[in-house]
């Protein structure tokens, strides 16, 4: 989250998240959509349905995780 914030986003967390995404990242014109996973993996359906939602919403997808080297890497998802 502090990546985020360091890039001027302000953040909403949804605890304990049952929902699609864990974290919106607003700046102005600009709205993230993040999911966090610890090793990085989606399944088919989690990717469609984060896409999907976020295309409902107006948003960019984004997965959050930790690489080998213990970096937090953000990938938009396409």
């Amino acid at each position: 989250m502090r990546h985020l914030r360091k890039g001027g986003y302000y953040l909403v967390r949804s605890s304990a998240s049952h929902g699609t995404f864990d974290l919106i990242a607003l700046k102005p014109r600009t709205v993230l959509l993040v999911q966090c996973k610890v090793r990085g993996y989606l399944s088919k359906s989690e990717k469609e349905e984060m896409i999907r939602d976020s295309e409902t919403a107006g948003g960019i997808p984004v997965l959050a995780f930790r690489n080998n080297k213990r970096r937090v890497v953000f990938r938009v998802l396409k």
